[in-house]
């Protein structure tokens, strides 16, 4: 049940750390002018993000996943995933892409199984 429940909340944390991503990147134009809206908006979507991410970590230190590596590896994997969803680039993706994606989740999958939890 812990399992789940931290998973669920990694989902959420990393899909408001993407947005938060997302707005960063509207922040800033090519002439150095700052956009004061985007960059209020992804600081609010980072603080959320990283508030749901600490009370994340509570439910995977319950599960047994007590490794800040691994806890970490978790988030990225899930903001990366954000990442490319919300921006639409995953539609993008040709099949080498989806190779890499299924070694990484392989390679997670190793590292939290063999690794200190």
């Amino acid at each position: 049940m812990n399992m789940t429940i931290s998973f669920i909340l990694l989902m959420l944390s990393a899909w408001f750390d993407a947005k938060g991503f997302q707005y960063a990147t509207q922040t800033w134009s090519a002439g150095g002018h700052v956009a004061l809206k985007q960059g209020a908006l992804s600081l609010v979507f980072f603080l959320t993000g990283v508030s749901i991410y600490l009370y994340s970590v509570r439910f995977l230190t319950l599960a047994g996943v007590s490794s800040s590596t691994l806890q970490t590896l978790l988030w990225f994997a899930a903001t990366i995933a954000g990442v490319a969803v919300i921006s639409g680039d995953f539609q993008k993706w040709n099949v080498p892409h989806y190779a890499a994606l299924v070694a990484v989740v392989i390679g997670l999958a190793t590292l939290m199984a063999l690794g200190e939890h």
